[in-house]
């Protein structure tokens, strides 16, 4: 039996978090290339504020 709650708050429910499996199997190389979950973050954050990718709907400055 699960327990009953009240006030439900669902994190991240406007994210699309349906992903394709070759986008899966980059992460995991990624992963086995031992980059880490800040690098990769960095890596994003680096090419946003370089302009090489583009803003975007619930993207990086939603």
């Amino acid at each position: 039996m699960k327990k009953s709650r009240r006030n439900l708050y669902i994190a991240l429910e406007e994210l699309d978090l349906v992903f394709d499996e070759s986008e899966v199997i980059r992460l995991q190389e990624m992963w086995k290339e031992n980059k880490g979950i800040l690098e990769i973050a960095a890596l994003i954050m680096d090419q946003a504020d370089k302009n090489k990718i583009k803003s975007r709907p619930m993207g990086l400055e939603a």
